[in-house]
């Protein structure tokens, strides 16, 4: 019990003090989404009798699910209304067995909400990154990773036309972004989440 109680509070301090170490928004910027927990189980249960391949697919849709219906009630704007419709697209697959198109599905939402949060010129926080330094490469990133979903939506003739649209909202978001300033790299970043989404909703109609 002591145990427990001490880690919950170990836990507590930890979140505390990573919201002191972000940085501020700039003025008439929403205030920063809190830190994405901890990956917990989500709401639905696996049928029995899956394969291991299946469990692990449902496990994996099963929190991503979560950290989505976590991030949703801080969320606004046009992104977040994108992101609640893939959420439902989402629970629908896992309710259905397609548990991989569930998990890409929750994965394109999160990304989305990303974006909607740098192009509000709030940095996101995540593993891995390492304050401003991590944002310097973002143009290159971002045009990277749109030339790569490019080349995917072309081989696999995908039809979903949301990852079309989020490529060509990613292009746009890179050719606005413009040089000279952090929010400029935001923005870029920003480019490269929305490519990031469209990329998981064509991994999501190809199934793999």
């Amino acid at each position: 019990m002591r145990k427990t109680v001490l880690a919950t509070l170990l836990a507590g301090g930890a979140l505390a003090l990573w919201s002191l170490a972000q940085p501020a928004p700039p003025p008439g910027a929403p205030f920063p989404m809190p830190p994405t927990p901890p990956a917990a189980p989500g709401t639905f249960s696996p049928p029995p009798g899956a394969n291991p391949l299946e469990l692990r697919h449902a496990e994996r849709a099963s929190k991503e699910i979560y950290r989505l219906q976590y991030e949703l009630p801080y969320a606004q704007g046009p992104r977040a209304a994108l992101a609640q419709d893939l959420s439902q697209r989402a629970q629908e697959a896992y309710r259905a067995g397609r548990y991989f198109q569930a998990a890409e599905l929750a994965a394109a939402a999160l990304r989305i909400l990303e974006a909607g949060r740098l192009e509000a010129g709030v940095p996101v926080a995540g593993p891995g990154r390492r304050g401003r330094g991590f944002y310097y490469s973002a143009p290159f990133r971002a045009q990277e990773r749109i030339q790569r979903v490019e080349a995917e939506l072309a081989y696999y003739r995908v039809r979903d036309p949301l990852a079309r649209r989020l490529l060509e909202e990613a292009k746009t978001a890179l050719a606005q972004s413009g040089q000279g300033d952090f929010y400029a790299l935001l923005r870029a970043e920003a480019a490269r989440k929305l490519a990031d989404a469209a990329q998981h909703l064509i991994r999501a109609e190809r199934g793999f």
